[in-house]
């Protein structure tokens, strides 16, 4: 029984070990597999759904095959048992084309509307990966005309108030450690919250007693050059290709 063990030890030690060194750091040569992710899991693993693998009467060989197949409500495709699976296309974490990754965002975040949903592109990859996206939501616009008994006066018996749908622009982070899409700012990247980088570059002692050093001015001007720097500083590790 001891040997035993001592063996399953052992091989577990060489597993993890041939694991480990089948990681690299990202660098900008590091290549994407082209498809589609389920989860960001399969981004963390480069290991998309492939396109050979997603059933459709679509060209595999056009350019614009997988947007065509992303157009559509859902995908048809199969899995590493090669069982047939349909997933909503609004279910997709994202998908990777020409070594371009591209997040799902929009649904989830507006009131559970999948025609508020769509695909945007990382525009960098690392510990902090920001990505610059439209967040769509419902907004009320009154129509009732006051009855001329003060001003402000509405009738609740007219109630004629309609609903909008309006949208904005939102700077988002996805945190490579976690997964999680955090909400940078609304509107422009022209500066972060201050609070939001000190808590984002806290695991680096050092860069953070840097910051701090700063002027609350300089901090806010500052403070994307410092997620910039974290990310030089803390690589993020991928599988090799």
């Amino acid at each position: 029984m001891i040997r035993f063990l001592f063996l399953l030890n052992t091989y577990l030690l060489i597993a993890i070990s041939c694991s480990a060194q089948n990681m690299v750091a990202y660098s900008s040569d590091y290549v994407f597999k082209d498809g589609l992710y389920i989860s960001f899991q399969d981004f963390k693993n480069n290991n998309p759904i492939p396109i050979t693998h997603i059933l459709s009467d679509f060209d595999i060989r056009d350019p614009n095959y997988l947007d065509m197949i992303l157009n559509q409500d859902s995908v048809v495709y199969y899995d590493n048992l090669f069982e047939e699976r349909i997933i909503a296309v609004e279910d997709l974490w994202g998908f990777c084309k020409r070594n371009k990754v591209f997040i799902g965002f929009g649904e989830k975040s507006s009131f559970n509307n999948p025609a508020f949903f769509d695909f945007y592109p990382l525009m960098n990859i690392g510990a902090f990966s920001f990505f610059t996206a439209m967040e769509s939501y419902y907004s009320t616009m009154s129509t009732t005309p006051s009855m001329g008994m003060g001003l402000g006066y509405r009738d609740p018996m007219l109630n004629n108030d309609i609903t909008v749908t309006e949208s904005e622009q939102v700077q988002l982070i996805l945190q490579f450690s976690t997964g999680k899409i955090l909400l940078a700012k609304r509107g422009d990247m022209s500066h972060l919250p201050v609070d939001l980088v000190l808590q984002l570059i806290k695991p680096d002692g050092p860069l953070l007693t840097e910051f701090e050093s700063l002027s609350l001015r300089d901090q806010k001007l500052k403070g994307m050059f410092f997620l910039r720097r974290f990310n030089e500083r803390n690589a993020i590790y991928l599988p090799s290709n």
